[in-house]
């Protein structure tokens, strides 16, 4: 049964582009990933083949550092974007990787919209959050709650203008407000794009 469903997810991720069969490779060699550059565009999936190609991306990184070992070198960062498409196996497989990963010298970085979109586990564990203003209520207080913002700190979220954010440290009391500035050429792309829209 378990080899029905990993045989499944490897074809799902094989018509992706996904080349999962060179990491497990890696996994059988003990070769080493390590300082390469890995990108897994699952975009061409539909949702339920998105969980399940991230679901088992993570767990195959996971098992492949975990026979590593604990180190304290810096060995891979791990990009998940639009991390509000994780699937309950994908949530739960976070959970345990943030936790986990620091100490096999795995950074992961989740992007998402929505804070709500990362569970609780995962807020308690982040060493660096950058978040992004907003006029949401809801947005704002779930922001204040999970990072532990005063009100006069999470009233300046409405505030923010385009590229502004706030970061705050894990072990830091107050958050840092940051400007981040955009590369020229997106800039005139997206500028040029809309104004070919209207």
């Amino acid at each position: 049964d378990n080899n029905i469903y990993s045989t499944s997810t490897r074809v799902k991720l094989h018509f992706a582009g996904v080349d999962v069969e060179k990491l497990c490779e890696c996994e059988k060699r003990q070769a080493s990933i390590d300082g390469k550059v890995l990108v897994y565009d699952l975009s061409r999936l539909n949702d339920i083949a998105k969980n399940i190609g991230l679901a088992a991306i993570l767990a195959l990184h996971y098992n492949y550092y975990l026979k590593l070992g604990v180190s304290s070198e810096f060995r891979r960062i791990i990009i998940v974007d639009e991390a509000w498409r994780f699937s309950q196996r994908a949530k739960t497989l976070a959970d345990i990787i943030v936790k986990e990963f620091r100490s096999l010298g795995i950074s992961l970085i989740l992007s998402t919209q929505d804070p709500a979109d990362v569970s609780e586990s995962v807020w308690n564990n982040i060493g660096i959050a950058i978040v992004f203003g907003s006029h949401d209520k809801e947005y704002i207080r779930r922001v204040q709650r999970l990072l532990r913002l005063s009100e006069s700190e999470a009233e300046k979220l409405r505030w923010l203008g385009v590229g502004e954010a706030m970061v705050k440290l894990q072990h830091s009391p107050r958050p840092s407000r940051v400007y981040i500035e955009a590369e020229p050429e997106t800039v005139n792309r997206r500028v040029l794009g809309a104004s070919m829209l209207g």
